[in-house]
C-alpha cells in the first residue's frame, strides 16, 4: 500500500493538547513503524493452539513480525468505512505502545474516538485501503 506523506504542518488538529499529542503519535507510527494497512473480508483470530479462539471474528489485528494492520471488512463488525477509524487506533495503539495491557488500550480508543474532531477521523480514513486482499495474518503456533 502505498502510504501518503503529507506535510506534518497540515495535520487537523483539535486544540486539546493530549489529545492532538495522541494524534500526532498515531500519525507517525502510522507513516514509520506500519508496513501495511489491509482490509479482509472474514479475519478471524490467528490463534490456532486455542480451539475456542480459532473461529471467533474480530475487528483487527497488528501483526508484530510483519508490522501489518489488518482490519475486518465483515458488513456486521464495520458497516461503514467510517466504523473502521476506532480499530485503525485500536491497532496503531498496540504498534506505538507494545507493552500496554488492552484493557487500556480499550480505554485509549474509546477516549480518542469521543475527542478527535471530524476532520482527524477523516485524515485517519485515508490510510485505510479501499480494496481487500485474500491472505490474512499468517496462524501462531
Amino acid at each position: 500500500m502505498a502510504k501518503r506523506r503529507g506535510n506534518i504542518k497540515k495535520l487537523p488538529f483539535c486544540g486539546d493538547n493530549l489529545t492532538d499529542l495522541l494524534f500526532r503519535i498515531i500519525i507517525d507510527t502510522i507513516y514509520h513503524k506500519i508496513a501495511a494497512i489491509k482490509k479482509k473480508k472474514n479475519l478471524t483470530d490467528p490463534d490456532i493452539t486455542d480451539p475456542q479462539k480459532r473461529r471467533r471474528a474480530i475487528y483487527g489485528i497488528y501483526d508484530r513480525e510483519r508490522n501489518e494492520i489488518y482490519l475486518s471488512d465483515s458488513r456486521c463488525k464495520h458497516p461503514t468505512k467510517a466504523s473502521m477509524v476506532p480499530s485503525l487506533i485500536h491497532e496503531v495503539l498496540h504498534a506505538a505502545i507494545p507493552l500496554v495491557f488492552e484493557s487500556r488500550i480499550d480505554r485509549l480508543e474509546v477516549i480518542l474516538d469521543t475527542r478527535l474532531t471530524d476532520k482527524q477521523k477523516k485524515y485517519l480514513r485515508k490510510f485505510i485501503p479501499k480494496h481487500q486482499v485474500k491472505i490474512g495474518p499468517l496462524p501462531k503456533l
